[in-house]
C-alpha cells in the first residue's frame, strides 16, 4: 500500500471516528463526557484535514516533521501489544452496545487503541522516512485522545 493510500485511509478513519463521537456525545447522560466527546468528533476534522495536507507535503517531496519521542515510543509498543486487530469496522459497531458513560468512555480508548494499532502496523511495512515519521505524528495524535479519555474515565 502507497503511503498516499495509507493517509487516504486515515482520512476516511478520521472521518468515521467523527461520526463515532458524535454518536458517542448523543448518547452519553453526562454533559461533561458528552463535551469530551464532541471535542474528540471536532479533533477528528482537524486530524482529518491534517492528513491531507501530509498528503500533499509528501506529494510535493517536503518533510512531514515529527517522529515520536522515546516515551511516545514506548506506548507504541504498549499499545500494539493490547490492542484489538479486529476489523476496524468491527470495533465502531461494538460500540452502539454501550450502556453507561463509562462504557462509552472505554469503547472510545479501545477504538483509539485499534486505529493506533492501525498505524503501529502500517508504520513498520514503511520503507521511507518521511513516511515513517508522518505516521508517527497520526500515532502522537491518536495517544492523546487516549489520555483524555482515560482522565474523563478516572474523575
Amino acid at each position: 500500500m502507497s503511503f498516499s493510500k495509507v493517509l487516504h485511509l486515515a482520512e476516511q478513519m478520521e472521518r468515521t471516528g467523527e461520526a463515532t463521537y458524535r454518536r458517542f456525545a448523543e448518547a452519553a447522560s453526562d454533559p461533561d463526557v458528552a463535551a469530551l466527546f464532541v471535542e474528540l468528533a471536532d479533533q477528528e476534522v482537524e486530524h482529518g484535514c491534517a492528513f491531507r495536507q501530509l498528503r500533499e507535503l509528501f506529494a510535493a517531496g517536503e518533510s512531514s516533521g515529527g517522529g515520536l519521542s522515546d516515551e511516545q515510543s514506548r506506548r507504541l509498543e504498549q499499545v500494539l501489544a493490547e490492542a484489538d486487530r479486529r476489523n476496524l469496522g468491527a470495533v465502531w459497531n461494538d460500540t452502539g452496545a454501550a450502556r453507561s458513560d463509562g462504557e462509552l468512555l472505554r469503547r472510545a480508548i479501545e477504538l483509539e487503541k485499534s486505529v493506533i494499532a492501525f498505524f503501529g502496523d502500517t508504520r513498520g511495512a514503511l520503507g521511507d522516512a518521511r513516511g515513517r515519521e508522518a505516521i508517527d505524528r497520526i500515532i502522537a495524535e491518536e495517544m492523546t485522545h487516549i489520555d483524555w479519555l482515560a482522565a474523563r474515565l478516572r474523575d
